[in-house]
């Protein structure tokens, strides 16, 4: 995880700020983000005031069961593309559609002819 989001952190910055942003990133994950989980993970932990072992598991495995639910719900309510590139293909060659190149732009918002041409994606799906 550090590997894509340190690539990610990367890739937003501007020039000449991407190793700051990285530092940052490692600081997070690696100094807050890690001191903070052992502080939680011990107070469940112990065994004289806490949960013990297996119901700390158990804690995390529901902690990752429900942000795993939320983080679908919340891509398929918010980032899910409204036409696929399956579907794409497949209006283009039952003939709904004239050209694939029409429904890209309609996608984009581009009707002024400055969409991409995607016969290379066509022909992944129909060699």
């Amino acid at each position: 995880m550090y590997a894509a989001s340190s690539s990610f952190a990367s890739e937003i910055t501007t020039e000449g700020m991407s190793a700051t942003v990285q530092g940052l990133v490692g600081g997070l994950s690696f100094g807050f983000g890690k001191g903070i989980g052992t502080l939680v993970t011990g107070q469940l932990f112990g065994a004289r005031t806490g949960l013990g072992p297996v119901w700390t598991f158990r804690v995390f495995g529901f902690f990752a069961i429900a942000v795993l639910l939320l983080y679908g719900a919340v891509d398929f309510a918010f980032f899910r593309d409204a036409t696929s590139d399956r579907e794409i293909v497949l209006e283009v060659h039952t003939g709904k559609v004239d050209s694939a190149k029409v429904v890209v732009e309609k996608q984009l918002g581009a009707l002024d002819g400055t969409a991409v041409d995607i016969r290379d994606r066509i022909d992944v799906y129909c060699p």
